[in-house]
């Protein structure tokens, strides 16, 4: 009597089991690729205006950093170990230099 009880159990078990792990017959969607025609940025158009506007204030700038160094003993130690100065005048060459080319 145990052994058929035993056994019914299982096989209700294995039964129910089965039936809770029916497959599904839905097939998930395709996936569809889109080309994109242009994936660049667009670029900003600058005025030359605004140009010449943004490389003086950048020769400001320059300039008050280092007048702000030479004010402070320590910033300048600091400045003239890490070649502060010769780097800001090769900047300010170059912003000098595309300053003459914007203004022809």
């Amino acid at each position: 009597m145990k052994k058929l009880s035993l056994l019914s159990i299982f096989l209700f078990t294995m039964a129910s089991v089965g039936l809770s792990q029916e497959k599904k017959t839905e097939k998930p969607a395709r996936i569809t690729i889109v080309k994109v025609e242009d994936t660049k940025p667009k670029e900003k158009t600058v005025s030359v205006e605004d140009q010449i506007k943004s490389l003086n204030n950048q020769l400001l700038a320059l300039d008050k950093k280092e007048a702000w160094i030479r004010e402070n003993p320590k910033e300048l130690l600091i400045a003239v170990d890490q070649g502060w100065f010769e780097n800001a005048e090769k900047t300010r060459v170059a912003i000098r230099k595309e300053l003459k080319e914007l203004k022809k």
